[in-house]
Parts: C-alpha cells; structure tokens; sequence
C-alpha cells in the first residue's frame, strides 16, 4: 500500500483489524512509501492466553487457549452423580478433534492439556460425556 510522502511517525498500524491511522507529516523525519502488515497468524501470535468456561448439567471445565491458540489446558470436573461422565473436546482448523480424559465420580476433577496437531489451532471448545 502506498502513503502520501509523509514522515515515518506520522504513519502507524493500529489494532487487530489492522487500521491504519495517519498523523500529521513530521519534519526532518524519513519519508514513508510502504507499510507492511503482519498477517493475521502473527497478530494472533501477540495476543495473551484467553479463557474459556464450558458447562452441561453432568459437569463443567474450564482453562486457557495459548500458543496462538495450539495449546488448550484446563481442568474438567463431575458435578452430578448420574453415571455420566464429562471431559472436554478441541476442534481444530483442519476439521479434527482431540478430546480429554472423561472424570467421574461425582466431584472429581481431572487437568489436562490438548495440543493441536502440527499447522492447525483450536477454532472452539465444547463439553460432552460419556457413560461410566
């Protein structure tokens, strides 16, 4: 992309989306004639861990996305004492899933740690159970 002559400090990136925000020239200063972007992976790469909560009436979980989301952790508890299980499962970006360890009985909580296969991130997490 190209900007008008101005000074290197009169323009900036801001922001994920990726705006861009001119200032007023600044003199003496170097001339700007290109500005390159970081693509959305390395502005994903600069973002802290996230949390996320999940929750069903047989139990919940909750942890962190990190690694530019190729990282979910958390721990996965039994709320209910029904013969059902919970654990946690990771959708990737290539379509596939990893799931945790399932937790029972009633009040026990197991951590855990998914890691997305190689090229791929976390796109969502979900809670499901099984019968134990």
């Amino acid at each position: 992309m190209r900007l008008p002559k101005w000074g290197a400090v009169g323009a900036a990136t801001i922001g994920a989306a990726g705006l861009l925000a001119l200032g007023a020239p600044v003199a003496g200063a170097a001339n700007t004639t290109d500005v390159a972007r970081p693509s959305q992976s390395a502005q994903m790469r600069a973002l802290p861990c996230e949390n996320w909560t999940v929750q069903i009436p047989e139990g919940h979980a909750s942890g962190t996305w990190c690694n530019n989301y190729t990282t979910v952790s958390g721990k996965v508890t039994d709320d209910k004492a029904d013969g059902r299980c919970p654990y946690v499962r990771s959708h990737w970006s290539n379509g596939g899933v990893s799931d945790s360890a399932s937790i029972g009985p009633k009040g026990a909580s197991r951590s855990f740690t998914l890691n997305a296969p190689s090229g791929t991130t976390s796109t969502q997490i979900s809670i499901h159970y099984v019968l134990c």
